[in-house]
């Protein structure tokens, strides 16, 4: 059934364009996340857990660099002491 009437409002001078901007985390350059895992993976570690832990170190520090992302990734893969 069609609706007869006034058509709703879509621009609403109180809001702005940006509120509807889910936020993200920045851009990495593929290099960077690559870089990372392959270094992982040359140390030994499975690509399973190695993606795991970049993606873990990537939703703590967004904008880590290379260096950074092989350093807290490794943190995360070390083994556990008693």
């Amino acid at each position: 059934m069609a609706m007869i009437g006034r058509a709703p409002q879509i621009n609403d001078p109180g809001k702005l364009i940006e509120d509807d901007v889910p936020t993200q985390r920045p851009e990495l350059a593929p290099s960077v996340q690559a870089d990372a895992l392959s270094a992982l993976r040359n140390l030994g570690y499975a690509p399973g857990d190695a993606a795991a832990a970049v993606v873990e170190v990537l939703d703590a520090q967004p904008g880590a660099d290379t260096s950074a992302l092989i350093r807290a990734s490794l943190k995360i893969l070390a083994p556990k002491s008693l």
